[in-house]
């Protein structure tokens, strides 16, 4: 059971939470507001470092310039 979003973030991290699913959570309105809002938070944090990651792997200059 997650109880922070540090555990759901861990576990998005891990894929022992997919994305698909914790956005299904948030949108349980069988969950408290809270804990609903906690899934939200987590899974826009975990997009947001999938985007740095690939922001990341874009800035990094290539290894093999393609020559004009």
């Amino acid at each position: 059971m997650y109880r922070t979003k540090i555990d759901v973030l861990e576990a998005l991290r891990s894929g022992k939470l997919l994305p698909k699913i914790c956005q299904q959570y948030s949108h349980n309105k069988n969950l408290s507001d809270e804990r609903r809002k906690m899934f939200r938070v987590a899974l826009i944090s975990y997009r947001i470092e999938q985007l740095q990651e690939i922001l990341r792997n874009e800035e990094q200059p290539n290894e093999h310039p393609i020559h004009r």
